[in-house]
C-alpha cells in the first residue's frame, strides 16, 4: 500500500469535491456567460481608426532634383518637400 502524506492533495480527491458542488459550478459559468452576453448586446461598439501621412525628408527627394538632364519630364527643377506633399 502506497502511503501519502497528510499535506497533500490527490487529484481524486479534489474532483470529488467538484463533483460534489457541480450544482455551484454550473450556477456561476451560466452567471458568467450571461452577463457576458448583456454585456456584448448593450455596449456601444467603438470604432476607432488612425493614419497618418508623414511628409519626405528632404534627402528622401534629392534623387529626384538630381534628374536634370531628361527630356520630357517638366517642373522637376522646382520640387521641394511642401510641393510633393
Amino acid at each position: 500500500m502506497v502511503e501519502t502524506r497528510q499535506d497533500e492533495v490527490s487529484l481524486l480527491d479534489l474532483w470529488q469535491v467538484i463533483v460534489q458542488q457541480k450544482t455551484l459550478v454550473l450556477i456561476t459559468w451560466f452567471g458568467t456567460v450571461l452577463l457576458a452576453l448583456v454585456y456584448v448586446f448593450m455596449a456601444t461598439p467603438v470604432y476607432k481608426a488612425e493614419a497618418y501621412l508623414l511628409p519626405p525628408l528632404e534627402k528622401e527627394i534629392q534623387g529626384i532634383q538630381g534628374i536634370q538632364g531628361i527630356q520630357g519630364i517638366q517642373g522637376i527643377q522646382g520640387i521641394t518637400v511642401k510641393t510633393i506633399y
